[in-house]
């Protein structure tokens, strides 16, 4: 698969579907360790698409956990690097961009033993904005992990 067909697919459907989602994961999972660029270029085609499959949603949480969480010494640790970085591409003038990437924080705080503070911050102010953790029952769910943060 070229990722650049894939942009460009993205960029004029406006929509990632579950087929795309499993032809990243190959791709993505190809080798021993993920690369940050690999996570830039899921979270840009993230931001173009308007309509996700929840199998998109699913794999960029995994990607991203498995990138900040799982590849760091000891895995299940959170270094200020690692945050800083996700802290600025998902962080579009003070607020989050797509919600499939407050979704991405909130499992990257579920995966963590312990975080930057200021990720966690983010995390809650983002999801008191939203409103997630409010009404429905995924909504709660997905909130578990910032109330455990201290928060909501």
């Amino acid at each position: 698969m070229l990722i650049s067909d894939l942009l460009t697919q993205v960029r004029s459907s406006r929509t990632l579907s579950r087929e795309d989602a499993q032809k990243m994961q190959r791709f993505l999972y190809r080798g021993e360790t993920l690369r940050s660029d690999d996570i830039d270029m899921m979270l840009a085609l993230d931001e173009v698409a308007h309509r996700h499959d929840p199998a998109w949603k699913d794999l960029l949480c995994k990607a991203v956990v498995d990138f900040i969480v799982h590849q760091e010494k000891p895995s299940g640790s959170m270094n200020r690097d690692k945050s800083d970085w996700l802290l600025q591409r998902v962080a579009h003038g003070g607020s989050i961009g797509p919600a499939s990437q407050l979704a991405v924080l909130t499992a990257v705080l579920a995966a963590s033993r312990s975080c930057p503070d200021e990720l966690q911050v983010f995390a809650l102010q983002e999801a008191k904005r939203t409103g997630i953790g409010t009404g429905s029952r995924a909504g709660l769910r997905e909130a578990q992990p910032l109330r455990r943060a201290g928060g909501l």
